[in-house]
């Protein structure tokens, strides 16, 4: 294909593209959904803000930010789901403070705490791709075992019954029940 007629098609998707795009931001109901799932969004963080503060790990919020966009963009999706959630972060940071309180925090051993992050959750069927850098916050931050409890597998439950709720709000006037 000549170089010309290969941008022409290049920019012609990306137009089809913007145009779904489009779409979507001006469908009201739409627009709505997003709308409220910020809303709700903002709102869990600042529930879990609250919690970390108290805990004195707000680091913690890094991880949280990414597993409550999951929840409430894309509630669908596997990574969504409440047991992937809880379990995820249960998980992450088990291994996470296992490593750091055993080994100490030293700079190789936190690429082997990510690996067995990794493959933990995947065997288990319990991946959340936010999960995964727990052990990154726990090496940093070098919390003690509570940190596991509070504000991680506190703060995952929170996150978890926001979600819940918000996704029996949104079923709401549907005439099928949301499966999400």
């Amino acid at each position: 294909m000549l170089p010309f007629k290969r941008k022409k098609v290049v920019f012609k998707a990306y137009l089809n593209k913007s145009r779904a795009y489009f779409r979507l931001i001006t469908n009201m109901k739409s627009l709505t959904r997003i709308v409220i799932s910020g809303i709700i969004s903002g709102f869990a963080i600042m529930v879990l803000y609250v919690i970390s503060i108290a805990s004195g790990y707000p680091s913690i919020i890094g991880s949280f930010g990414a597993s409550i966009f999951l929840l409430f963009a894309v509630p669908k999706s596997e990574f969504s789901q409440a047991k992937n959630l809880i379990a995820g972060h249960f998980l992450a940071s088990l291994i996470g403070v296992a490593f750091l309180m055993t080994f100490g925090a030293n700079f190789w051993l936190l690429p082997i705490a990510l690996c067995f992050t990794v493959v933990g959750m995947q065997v288990l069927r319990v991946s959340h791709p936010p999960a995964a850098s727990n052990p990154i916050i726990i090496f940093f931050s070098e919390p003690s075992w509570s940190f596991i409890f509070i504000p991680t597998l506190f703060g995952a439950v929170i996150i978890g019954l926001i979600a819940f709720f918000y996704r029996k709000i949104m079923a709401k006037g549907k005439p099928s029940s949301c499966n999400s």
